[in-house]
């Protein structure tokens, strides 16, 4: 991180001082540019102010009294120091109020100003040393073509006219303080740039560590919500929802509504003593925080739930599972020695009722056929058992990975609840389904319409003829659908909730084979809902019967 910070400071200065370099180059290039119109505009002035005096001479000789020389008019038109020079269109020159003698004077007709005035009318030279009288002059010509004549004036290049040409250096002194402003903005402004990047750099870093956070909340193997000083929830991940909807007597609409549960009542009770020690400015433990933890037994299972008081008023409640980690070596312990029994147990009958086909030629037909349909019914239940080990053992090596495809799962439940009509009333039952008529996810549609079929016909075989079943979608947020099924029938003994989902796991064997389960169903609907993302648990339900409680991924 240290590298990341000192890459990107060098990487600002060297930002900065190419920006700096640039403007300083823009800088020069506009005050020598800008000294130079500067320059131009004044020799501009000044040829145009000698240009009007030769025009004034010009007018004073057309329009003359005979009286006044020509020397006269050229000192009543010019101005202090001003040498004025008339030439002919042949070069020779015919007047010059500088000298006494202008018979020596060599050919003009070569100077520039009067090939720039011959071409144009007027033309003028900045600075040029005089071949007549001597000295450095600034010219200004103007051609008169009817006359045939130049009308040159000049004035002599010394300190005067030299200040007069130099520059204003306002402007410059004002450039460079507009620079040196500007600089300063630009390096406030990229430090303040500095400051923002290292801002968007940590609150990058933030988004990345945020993200972490959630992936581990949604794969922790604890329940962990997280809740605003006002017991607004900020993060639950799904263990948590789901251990929150077994504590609790009814499905909870709103996650923090478990607060309201009697259970929670020492949590209640702890984070109100905490509120009272944070408004009383009380320092909160190590680190500024203080913890609680109780044990709750709900539905066959304890639950640890601890809770976590910030500085800041925020809290954290975690739920784990205590007894499932017992459970899951049971169960694997259990595995091998179930599948061996249930496979045992119709293929001694088959083979018991077969000896005694075989071993007795003459028993009677009406026996044997009691045999015969004994034997068939076993097969038929061996072939059961066999089906739905296959279909689980494919579930575990697909392990997440079944054809998914968008779906209606409305469109399942209706369907599942139209094959069991039959079931359903002859048992004198009623079924109740509050859903939505859109349901949309991506899912796989058989193993979905297995989840709702097989509980379905769990409450159809267990709960007892004139009871009623209802499937409930009480619940959705950003990433699942929660979803309630219930009967109200005899129900079982909290003591078998945590093992409803073993695979061959009775709760009465006899009257389970009586019916001719399998002692899968619950198995391959807990498989299916973990395929698609979701968690399944069972609970009392409210008054009797039993309760479902499960969750499917929800489409982003």
């Amino acid at each position: 991180m240290n590298l990341q910070k000192d890459l990107s400071r060098s990487y600002s200065n060297r930002m900065l001082g190419i920006v700096m370099l640039l403007f300083l180059l823009f800088a020069a290039c506009f005050l020598l540019y800008q000294h130079s119109r500067e320059k131009q505009y004044r020799i501009g002035l000044l040829d145009q102010k000698l240009g009007s005096l030769n025009e004034r001479i010009h007018d004073c000789l057309r329009w003359r009294p005979d009286s006044l020389t020509l020397d006269d008019c050229c000192r009543s038109a010019t101005i202090y120091d001003c040498r004025i020079s008339i030439i002919d269109r042949d070069g020779v020159v015919i007047f010059d109020n500088a000298a006494d003698d202008i018979s020596t004077f060599p050919n003009h007709l070569d100077r520039k100003e009067l090939v720039e005035a011959r071409r144009t009318g007027h033309g003028f030279d900045i600075q040029r040393e005089s071949e007549s009288i001597g000295g450095q002059f600034f010219y200004s010509a103007n051609w008169y073509p009817v006359e045939g004549i130049y009308i040159r004036s000049a004035l002599p290049y010394d300190l005067q006219l030299i200040e007069l040409l130099q520059n204003d250096l306002n402007y410059l002194y004002f450039a460079l303080s507009v620079f040196l402003v500007l600089s300063i903005i630009i390096f406030l402004f990229n430090k303040r740039l500095g400051v923002y990047r290292q801002i968007k750099e940590m609150q990058d870093a933030l988004l990345v560590e945020r993200e972490k956070l959630l992936t581990h909340l949604r794969i922790s193997q604890e329940g962990l919500g997280v809740f605003s000083p006002e017991r607004r929830t900020l993060l639950a991940n799904p263990l948590f929802n789901k251990y929150a909807d077994i504590i609790s007597d009814s499905n909870l609409t709103k996650i923090e509504d478990i607060f309201g549960c009697a259970e929670f009542e020492p949590i209640l009770h702890f984070l109100n003593d905490t509120d009272a020690g944070i408004v009383a400015g009380e320092r909160v433990g190590m680190g500024g925080e203080r913890r609680t933890t109780i044990n709750i037994g709900k539905a066959g299972r304890v639950f640890a739930v601890s809770c976590v008081r910030f500085l800041d008023g925020s809290f954290e409640v975690s739920i784990n599972d205590i007894t499932e980690r017992d459970y899951r070596q049971h169960m694997k312990r259990q595995l091998t020695q179930n599948i061996a029994h249930e496979l045992r147990t119709p293929v001694s009958g088959i083979q018991g009722y077969l000896e005694t086909i075989v071993g007795t030629p003459d028993l009677a037909d009406d026996r044997r056929r009691h045999f015969e349909e004994r034997c068939y019914a076993l097969s038929t239940r061996l072939t059961n058992i066999l089906r739905d080990i296959a279909l689980l053992t494919k579930m575990d090596e697909t392990s997440g990975t079944p054809e998914m495809r968008q779906m209606n799962l409305a469109d399942t439940i209706a369907e599942v609840v139209a094959d069991m009509r039959d079931d359903i009333e002859a048992h004198q039952m009623t079924i109740a389904v509050d859903t939505p008529a859109d349901i949309p996810l991506r899912g796989n549609a058989s193993l979905l319409y297995s989840v709702f079929r097989n509980l379905v016909e769990n409450a159809v075989a267990y709960a007892g003829d004139g009871t009623q079943i209802r499937i409930h979608l009480f619940r959705r947020d950003r990433e699942y659908y929660y979803f309630s099924f219930s009967d109200n029938g005899v129900g079982v003994d909290e003591q078998h909730l945590p093992r409803l989902f073993e695979r061959f796991y009775r709760v009465d064997k006899g009257r389970s084979r009586k019916m001719g389960g399998t002692g899968l169903g619950l198995a391959i609907v807990k498989n299916a809902i973990l395929l698609h993302g979701g968690s399944i648990s069972a609970k009392i339900h409210t008054g009797k019967g039993l309760e479902f409680i499960f969750t499917v991924r929800a489409p982003y």
